[in-house]
């Protein structure tokens, strides 16, 4: 079992790993539309630009949601598969092995989804803490220059 020094490393990385997919073209088209000679007023460039991080995140951790589905479904069926060879074969070595090698992939596909679900209820609340303080700053009235 991991300590949770070892945890707070693999946090990171996969945040960083999140934080690399801004160079993707969901993020470049932002980056075009929030170009100084398109929008003007640098306040709401700058809030727009990191409230678009947040939902470019999201999009990451629901897709890397649905590519462990995938890999669960598919662990699924070669799971089925072993447990049936396990039987035939009257328990060899060989078979449990398989059996157990599919189990570990299994858990470990399992932990990944764990964690992305974390991670997607952490940049719901940071979305939702965002878009709370943006609705705030919107009611006060901008002083008239």
């Amino acid at each position: 079992m991991m300590a949770a020094a070892d945890k707070k490393p693999a946090a990171s990385a996969e945040r960083d790993e999140i934080r690399k997919s801004f160079a993707g073209p969901a993020w470049s088209i932002w980056t075009e539309l929030a170009r100084k000679d398109v929008m003007a007023d640098s306040a709401d460039r700058t809030q727009m630009m990191e409230r678009h991080k947040i939902v470019v995140a999201m999009i990451e951790v629901n897709s890397q949601q649905l590519r462990c589905d995938s890999a669960s479904a598919g662990l699924d069926i070669e799971r089925l598969n072993a447990r049936r060879d396990v039987e035939m074969s009257g328990g060899t070595p060989e078979a449990k092995k398989a059996l157990e090698e599919v189990e570990r992939r299994a858990s470990e596909v399992e932990e990944k989804k764990r964690k992305l679900a974390q991670e997607r209820d952490w940049l719901e609340t940071s979305l939702t803490e965002f878009d709370g303080r943006m609705a705030a700053s919107a009611q006060q009235p901008k002083p008239h220059n």
